[in-house]
């Protein structure tokens, strides 16, 4: 829950997303966009990470048009992320970068490709992502956090 929680501002923005479209811990039928958005990230909030997962490529499939998209790319990346699939991860962080470049989450986004790297062993790629955190992003949260592992890179010899 650490790296849901390092994803910044938005968990406390979507507290107020609307209705939740869950009962049992399912997705109800004919829910609203809100409703099945909220439904997939309290899937996430769970640990329920397939779900989760499961639920957000519904979302996007389903509102092609939401002002939620971008979010829910992030928090699908996540699933990702989280179970450790961080090929997977690092393909949809960079969907967030490349689809939505007004996005709240491109921070974000960027600390976790840098993160995704740093698992991965690509050093290089790492150091460039958290780079461009730092740089772009200076006085947030990602920023922080993206120094903290520049530091942890040059302390192991990387």
């Amino acid at each position: 829950m650490q790296a849901l929680e390092a994803g910044g501002a938005a968990g406390a923005a979507l507290a107020g997303v609307g209705a939740v479209g869950v009962t049992g811990g399912e997705r109800t039928g004919g829910g609203s966009e809100r409703a099945d958005y909220q439904a997939a990230f309290d899937l996430l909030k769970q640990a329920r990470y397939p779900e989760a997962a499961a639920a957000f490529t519904r979302f996007l499939a389903t509102y092609s048009a939401s002002e939620l998209r971008d979010n829910a790319q992030y928090w699908l990346a996540e699933t990702h992320y989280v179970t450790k699939d961080f090929s997977l991860a690092l393909e949809g962080f960079q969907q967030v970068i490349t689809a939505y470049p007004a996005s709240r989450k491109i921070p974000d986004a960027w600390l976790k490709i840098g993160y995704c790297n740093y698992e991965l062993k690509q050093w290089t790629d790492a150091r460039k992502a958290l780079s461009i955190v730092t740089a772009r992003f200076p006085e947030t949260t990602a920023a922080r956090l993206a120094t903290q592992r520049l530091e942890l890179m040059k302390t192991e010899g990387h």
